[in-house]
């Protein structure tokens, strides 16, 4: 097992996700700073199940969002540089450790890009809410429909491509 080369260069796809995240990253950031001066002093910071405000807020807790963003991109792109410590649902061995390291670091760089477009995506909804307009998403549950398939798709994809590839 110690043959296999676990840094192998980035592949297409990986590039391409690393373009998006720091585009959704920059625009998130242009974004809230564009909108932050004509917030109000307390903003929503929480909403219950039926989108109603039930938290508040200073509006400089506008920034927890993409400040936890960057963070969380941070970290996965750490994590992505290790794909051998990661956990796999099919058993690695010598002759599919590189298929199976490739393909996980797809789906990290995959699943940063549909994290960032839920996480910009929730931070347009809380700058309009916060200015008391209409969203792209002022129904719930079209949100949290949203929401799920952004997080869901790309992790059913990843095991279907990675029990077909073992």
């Amino acid at each position: 097992m110690n043959s296999v080369n676990y840094q192998q260069p980035k592949t297409e796809i990986e590039k391409w996700c690393d373009w998006l995240v720091w585009a959704l990253l920059l625009l998130m950031g242009m974004m809230t700073a564009s909108h932050y001066r004509d917030l109000p002093e307390r903003i929503p910071t929480h909403f219950d199940i039926s989108g109603a405000v039930d938290g508040w807020g200073s509006k400089k807790t506008i920034w927890l969002l993409p400040s936890a963003s960057v963070f969380l991109v941070g970290l996965l792109s750490l994590a992505n540089r290790f794909p051998q410590m990661f956990n796999y649902p099919v058993k690695i061995t010598p002759e599919n450790a590189q298929r199976q390291y490739i393909l996980a670091r797809q789906f990290l760089a995959v699943l940063k890009v549909s994290l960032l477009v839920v996480f910009t995506t929730l931070q347009m909804k809380l700058v309009a809410m916060a200015k008391n307009v209409s969203s792209l998403f002022d129904n719930t549950w079209v949100f949290i429909i949203f929401v799920s398939l952004a997080s869901f798709v790309p992790i059913v994809i990843y095991l279907i491509f990675a029990y077909r590839q073992r």
